[in-house]
C-alpha cells in the first residue's frame, strides 16, 4: 500500500509531491522566492534550477543554487525526522536551518558580483555573505623590439574562421631599424588556426632561407617551432602579421609585397618607434 506523505498527511508520497507539491514544500519555495525576490518555477527540480541560474549576478547564482540544494535537503530531513523520530519540524526552524547552511556555503562562493543591485546587497548581507568584487585586470605592456644590428626579424601569424574553416597566413620582414623589407599573405584554404600559424612560420623561414646571406631572427604570434631564435610575442605586438594573415583569409589570394601595404603602415610605424600596446588579463 502506498504511503501517505508524512509532512501533510493528505496525499500519496512520491518525489514530485514531497519536494514540489506538498504544502510544506510549497511554503518553503514561497519563502525562497520572496527572500531572494525572484520568480520561482517549482513545477520540477530542473525548473527550479533554471530559475536560479537566470540571475545576472554570478555570485548570487551560486548562493541561489546552494540555497536550492539546502532546501531540498531540509525537506528530506524533515520527512525522515517525522517518519523515524516522530518529530515534526516547524516551518520557521526549517527556514532558519536553510539560511544558516546557505550562509556557510555562500561564503565560499568564488564568482564575482558583476552586476549587483541594492537588493542583491541586502540579500547577501542578510546571509552574512560578503560581496566578491571584480578584480582590476592585469595590464601587460607589449612592445615590438627591433632585431640586433645586422639581423632581420620576421613576424608571422595565422588565422581561421572556424575549426576548421577558411584560413590565412601572413608575415613580414624588418631590419634592425624597424624598416619594412618584405611582406606576404596567403590563403590556406579550409584549415585550422594551428595549421595557418604553422604555415605562416614555415613560409617565413622558407623566404628567409632563399638568399644565402639572409639571416633571420624569427618571431611569431604563437610559439610553434622550437629553434634557438624563435621567440613569442602577444598578438598585441604582432598586429602587422595578424593583419596580413587576415588579408590572406579575406582576399583568398597569395601575395608578396616589396613595398609596405597601406593597411599595416600605422602599425609598422608604431613598432619602429617602440610604442607600446596593452594586453588586459583578468586574474
Amino acid at each position: 500500500m502506498a504511503s501517505v506523505c508524512s509532512l501533510c498527511f493528505k496525499h500519496t508520497e512520491n518525489s514530485n509531491h514531497l519536494f514540489l507539491n506538498c504544502i510544506y514544500a510549497t511554503s518553503l519555495w514561497s519563502w525562497f522566492s520572496n527572500f531572494f525576490s525572484i520568480t520561482l518555477d517549482n513545477s520540477s527540480v530542473i525548473s527550479l534550477l533554471r530559475s536560479c541560474s537566470n540571475h545576472s549576478n554570478k555570485q548570487l547564482v551560486q548562493v541561489l543554487i546552494a540555497c536550492l540544494v539546502h532546501t531540498l535537503s531540509k525537506i528530506w530531513f524533515c520527512r525522515n525526522q517525522k517518519i523515524f523520530e516522530n518529530d515534526s519540524t516547524p516551518l520557521h526552524l526549517a527556514i532558519n536551518a536553510i539560511k544558516r547552511d546557505t550562509s556557510l556555503s555562500g561564503a565560499s562562493a568564488k564568482a564575482s558580483s558583476s552586476a549587483h543591485t541594492v537588493q542583491d546587497l541586502i540579500t547577501l548581507r542578510s546571509l552574512d555573505i560578503a560581496l566578491n568584487f571584480n578584480r582590476a585586470p592585469v595590464i601587460i605592456e607589449v612592445i615590438w623590439r627591433t632585431p640586433r644590428v645586422g639581423w632581420v626579424k620576421a613576424n608571422s601569424d595565422g588565422t581561421a574562421h572556424g575549426s576548421p574553416g577558411h584560413s590565412g597566413s601572413g608575415g613580414l620582414f624588418r631590419d634592425h631599424k624597424g624598416s619594412f623589407m618584405l611582406a606576404f599573405s596567403n590563403y590556406t584554404n579550409i584549415q585550422s588556426a594551428l595549421f595557418a600559424e604553422l604555415h605562416g612560420a614555415m613560409h617565413a623561414v622558407a623566404i628567409a632561407a632563399n638568399p644565402a646571406s639572409f639571416v633571420v631572427e624569427v618571431q611569431e604570434g604563437y610559439s610553434l617551432l622550437q629553434f634557438s631564435y624563435i621567440t613569442y610575442i602577444y598578438r598585441e605586438g604582432n598586429q602587422c602579421a595578424d593583419r596580413l594573415a587576415n588579408h590572406g583569409l579575406h582576399s583568398r589570394t597569395n601575395l608578396i609585397w616589396s613595398t609596405i601595404p597601406n593597411f599595416i603602415v600605422n602599425d609598422c610605424n608604431r613598432n619602429a618607434l617602440s610604442l607600446p600596446n596593452y594586453r588586459f588579463k583578468n586574474d
